[in-house]
């Protein structure tokens, strides 16, 4: 318990008050994926159904802009994170701070305006003020976008403040080993470029491929649909990954691109066969714990009452197009397995710098997860979960990268684990917990009996490491 309680507290930041700072940008990171305002919340409105659908058109059109503008925001306000500059606290209010609370002020007053109507000229007077009460169901009208913009908006103006007292830090900094501090300086500040894109501006690397593809939407989608439909099928997510590859090798340097090249070599074929069988072990154990358990009750109730479960209401064979998951996964590993693994594991050790770029591969899927009609609690529920998979299954494929010193092992695993996740037809009350529970105990024995040598990654022993504070990102 010791030993858990002490990586625990070496994982979170030296100022606890950068936790606040964090969790204020994960709120306004899902902020503008969200519903800017909920159509059955406008229901409860005291308006006629036509005024809620007027309402509701033209608000949709003004999110459009908005969620535009929160994108910005935490664009800049990661930026602020990685770079604070000599006035850190000006940078966040200016970047962060004062943008934020301008988007949300403008949304409640344009809905304010949207749900009071037109007035009479007798209405129209200075001494007509909104009560607090009205007020309140205006906001309790508005959706989850725009709760987690005022709790990101909160968080982040309080650690804003306190940076400006001197009361809290930038950079983010967590405890690291003083023997290494200065290993790959230079690479390592190209390396926090890829953690920027990767975290904070996503969109830059989809921009090129967005435009790319508006082009060719327009001169293929009435022509020759037969083609537009295959491309839409398999060259667009191709052309969206290579675009991307390609500005990620101009960003990170040719230390890191030699390092990335040198683990695209084939690995042995012991590493194409785990890699093969861990995600098809994991969908089989799942389902067959599932399917037995269902076996198991029909037997016990529903002899000769209902028919017995069948497979092919659990699973169904994937199609052709599911080939296409391999292009995302080939993505996120060269991102997260090929290019910032080696560097956290050198600067934080094997244990914590595994942790710390799966924290960040969960993180980056903030940004395009399916959140957009999630209720408040739902949205928590789905970031956790979120979280605790890719901890989970990111260190069997940080284990298999290592291990094989190939980013294929890890590309294979992960794309036959997302095309099990596709052809899932029947998804039971734990289904997510299980896959985090199977997936934990998976890393945990392959690390366990199956350990990474870290001599072979340029590690110090770990138990006599000496410790300071550093930046982290």
């Amino acid at each position: 318990m010791s030993h858990a309680a002490r990586f625990v507290r070496t994982v979170l930041p030296e100022d606890p008050w950068q936790v606040v700072f964090l969790c204020g940008l994960v709120c306004l990171t899902v902020s503008p994926h969200l519903v800017w305002l909920s159509a059955d919340r406008l229901s409860e409105l005291a308006l006629p159904l036509s005024r809620r659908e007027e309402i509701f058109n033209k608000y949709w059109i003004f999110s459009i802009g908005v969620t535009y503008a929160m994108i910005f925001v935490v664009t800049a306000g990661y930026f602020a994170c990685l770079w604070p500059g000599k006035n850190a606290a000006r940078r966040v209010f200016l970047w962060t701070v004062l943008p934020t609370f301008s988007v949300l002020t403008v949304v409640l007053a344009a809905y304010c305006k949207f749900a009071a109507g037109p007035k009479s000229l007798l209405d129209n007077r200075l001494t007509r003020i909104p009560s607090q009460a009205w007020l309140a169901g205006q906001i309790k009208a508005l959706g989850p976008a725009f709760h987690y913009g005022v709790a990101g908006f909160l968080l982040v103006a309080i650690f804003a403040i306190r940076l400006a007292l001197r009361q809290a830090q930038l950079p983010i900094s967590v405890v690291r080993n003083r023997e290494i501090s200065g290993q790959d300086s230079e690479a390592w500040k190209k390396a926090k470029r890829v953690i920027w894109l990767g975290q904070g501006a996503p969109i830059l690397l989809a921009l090129p491929f967005a435009l790319l593809n508006v082009l060719v939407i327009g001169r293929l989608s009435d022509r020759t649909p037969g083609i537009f439909l295959g491309y839409y099928r398999w060259m667009a997510p191709l052309l969206m990954v290579s675009i991307s590859i390609w500005i990620l090798f101009q960003v990170i340097g040719k230390e890191n691109a030699d390092s990335v090249i040198s683990m695209m070599r084939f690995p042995r074929l012991q590493g194409v066969a785990l890699g093969l069988a861990i995600p098809v072990g994991l969908a089989a154990l799942i389902f067959a714990g599932r399917y037995g358990y269902d076996r198991a009750a029909w037997a016990r109730e529903l002899v000769g009452i209902a028919d017995p479960p069948l497979v092919s209401q659990y699973l169904k064979w994937p199609v052709l197009q599911c080939l296409t998951l391999f292009f995302a996964a080939f993505q996120e590993e060269f991102i997260f397995r090929g290019i910032l693994q080696t560097h956290f594991v050198r600067r934080y050790g094997l244990w914590r710098g595994i942790f710390f770029v799966n924290l960040l591969w969960g993180a980056s899927h903030f940004f395009s997860d399916p959140i957009y009609k999630f209720t408040d609690a739902e949205v928590v529920q789905a970031l956790f979960y979120r979280l605790a998979i890719c901890l989970a299954l990111g260190f069997v494929l940080g284990w298999l990268t290592l291990k094989f010193e190939s980013l294929w092992p890890a590309v294979l695993a992960h794309g036959l684990y997302n095309i099990a996740l596709t052809t899932r037809v029947y998804i039971f009350t734990f289904d997510e917990l299980a896959r985090v529970a199977v997936c934990a105990a998976l890393g945990f024995i392959l690390f366990r009996y199956w350990p990474i040598d870290v001599a072979d990654i340029g590690l110090q022993n770990g138990r006599n490491e000496r410790f300071s504070a550093e930046p982290s990102i």
